[in-house]
């Protein structure tokens, strides 16, 4: 190619693409600049979770599994009742009755008497819902034969709304027992099962305490069943 010979000039087209891709790479280069100036949004926080409210039922639960004296268990139990007589005994409470039966093992007679006066409210609010479990009905029954009273007295209130044979006998058994709370409790019980009428053990046994040395015990055995 002849050195004199003048360049070629770039044809008007060609000067305006090169001119639109010098513009294209400056704001490239712009929006880069910027998109790395700007902090990245915090990634999402775990929300921490919604509190749920304990029943009435359970804080009496917590109450006894925390041991608490003994002088404090009678108005632990009357709580527990109360909060039944309201309606504040929830299904989810039923979740509670292996625990309690856990604690019908107690060393302390106040914690197995309290243990099972509670399962006898779990068993009074679930009516034809949920039956206890085994281990509870069986914690209920050891009870009756405890050997301390005020802890036969409360197995005998709680068995009152349970089936099953085995409560039936329990229950047979208090109408003997050495406390008149007791034998009180039971015969009230069967009544109010119809074992006095279908049964004929438990009318015979009933017709015994016709003769009872305690007054109130007699007066109800006189009410509830006939010679």
């Amino acid at each position: 190619m002849d050195a004199d010979r003048p360049t070629p000039r770039a044809s008007p087209e060609r000067r305006r693409l090169l001119l639109a891709a010098a513009v294209c790479a400056a704001l490239l280069g712009a929006c880069g600049q910027q998109s790395s100036d700007v902090a990245a949004p915090p990634p999402p926080q775990a929300m921490d979770p919604m509190p749920t409210a304990s029943s009435p039922f359970r804080s009496a639960f917590d109450s006894l599994a925390a041991l608490p004296p003994d002088g404090e268990l009678a108005e632990l139990r009357a709580s527990a009742a109360l909060s039944r007589l309201q309606g504040q005994v929830t299904d989810d409470d039923i979740a509670l009755a292996e625990p309690l039966a856990g604690l019908a093992n107690s060393d302390r007679a106040a914690i197995r008497a309290t243990a099972v006066a509670l399962l006898g409210q779990l068993a009074t609010a679930s009516g034809d819902g949920a039956p206890l479990p085994v281990a509870a009905t069986e914690a209920v029954v050891r009870g009756m034969d405890d050997d301390d009273a005020s802890v036969r007295l409360e197995a005998t209130r709680a068995a009152a709304p349970l089936e099953g044979e085995a409560i039936h006998r329990a229950l047979l058994g208090r109408l003997a027992d050495s406390s008149p709370l007791v034998r009180f409790q039971a015969l009230q019980a069967l009544q109010a099962r119809g074992s006095l009428t279908t049964d004929a053990e438990a009318r015979a046994e009933a017709l015994k305490l016709r003769e009872d040395p305690d007054r109130l015990v007699r007066e109800l055995a006189q009410a509830v069943v006939s010679e």
